[in-house]
């Protein structure tokens, strides 16, 4: 059995890393690290930093091939040409041949998390708000096919991963999905209303490693271990 007081300490500081690092690297760190060392001696010379405008929760950056790539609300597509060194906005809708059958919203889909399960297999998990009033909501992805060269697809599943229903609920937002060392997946998520928690997936399917079909929330159920509440208390 899990130590969960570790798990905790293990997933605070997974967090701290989220939301404060701007890249998450594919399974071999050394070329993220090497192509940013380099993006950042081409331009340690220019007066003005890269920024781009009316980007919302952007998720973790990959390289995939000859580019980095990064997912933003909405849910849009960003990609930077390593060659040519520019940014270009490549589509800003996952879902336009249809929304999924368990989605029943007007297409709010935040906040993605940009994850590789191995092998390039990449997935982008996202939240699907139904009613933010009462934080309806479900978090569900999409694998990711083809390549920036050739354009991507994304396959749409047959079922979503976990969802909330009500404000006592954690609210199933903005996830951030990450594949630890002994290759065990784990999704982190929530806002300031219930706290943030995690749950760990399994990393074939993409769903919940326990009781898949059970995509509700409560407290008793010790598959989510909570993490931290409003204002940092943990």
């Amino acid at each position: 059995m899990r130590n969960p007081l570790s798990l905790k300490h293990t997933f605070c500081l997974s967090m701290i890393l989220l939301l404060f690092a701007c890249f998450a690297c594919e399974s071999d760190n050394q070329v993220l690290d090497e192509t940013l060392e380099e993006v950042d001696n081409e331009t340690s010379g220019n007066a003005a930093p890269m920024i781009l405008p009316d980007v919302h929760d952007p998720s973790q950056i990959y390289r995939i091939n000859n580019h980095l790539v990064f997912f933003a609300s909405g849910v849009e597509w960003n990609i930077y040409d390593l060659q040519s060194k520019i940014w270009s906005l490549e589509g800003d809708n996952i879902y336009e041949n249809g929304d999924p059958e368990w989605y029943d919203g007007e297409e709010k889909y935040w906040a993605p998390g940009f994850v590789d399960f191995g092998s390039g297999q990449f997935r982008i998990y996202h939240s699907a708000v139904e009613d933010e009033d009462v934080h309806q909501s479900k978090i569900g992805f999409v694998a990711l096919g083809g390549s920036p060269e050739s354009g991507f697809s994304f396959e749409r599943q047959n079922e979503h991963v976990l969802s909330s229903s009500s404000m006592s609920d954690a609210f199933a937002i903005d996830p951030a999905v990450f594949v630890d060392d002994d290759n065990r997946a784990w999704l982190v998520y929530g806002s300031h209303a219930a706290g943030i928690y995690t749950v760990e997936l399994d990393v074939q399917t993409g769903l919940l490693k326990e009781e898949p079909q059970n995509k509700s929330f409560d407290l008793s159920d010790t598959r989510f271990t909570h993490l931290a509440d409003y204002g940092g208390g943990i």
